[in-house]
């Protein structure tokens, strides 16, 4: 007999098999709640025990993370190079780079605005690149 079951919603599922002893007011506590924050307990129940098996995020993200999770000045050419080739993007992005960190001692203002058009090229080029290949993703932010 075949299933006509839907894939999950979002492609990813949930999978509680491996909890033990939890009980549901672990989980949600003892007070009365609007569904909405049940909502939000459950997740983060799931996201703090691992129980989906939703995909990593793009690599792309990791680069968008590295930019908001750092100030300027500690930016490392050499980490986001790593990031980059994560990303398998064109050699022409490595020189682009390296051009744009050379203005992050001179000036940094200029600095943040280069670096910061070359992530939204970097992205969009990452983000068509994968709906070729039918990869999914989405920012996170």
């Amino acid at each position: 007999m075949t299933s006509n079951k839907k894939p999950a919603f979002g492609g990813y599922s949930i999978n509680f098999g491996q909890v033990e002893d939890t009980t549901l007011g672990e989980v949600f506590g003892t007070d009365d709640m609007p569904p909405s924050e049940m909502t939000k307990r459950i997740w983060a129940f799931v996201k703090e025990n691992e129980l989906s098996n939703k995909p990593p995020a793009p690599v792309y993200n990791k680069l968008l993370e590295y930019w908001d999770n750092n100030e300027l000045e500690d930016m490392k050419l050499k980490e986001v190079v790593s990031i980059m080739e994560e990303m398998e993007v064109e050699e022409k992005a490595f020189v682009d780079v390296k051009a744009i960190f050379k203005k992050q001692k001179k000036n940094i203002d200029d600095f943040e605005t280069e670096f910061d058009k070359f992530i939204d090229v970097l992205v969009a080029a990452s983000k068509a690149k994968n709906a070729k290949t039918g990869k999914k993703g989405k920012k996170s932010k």
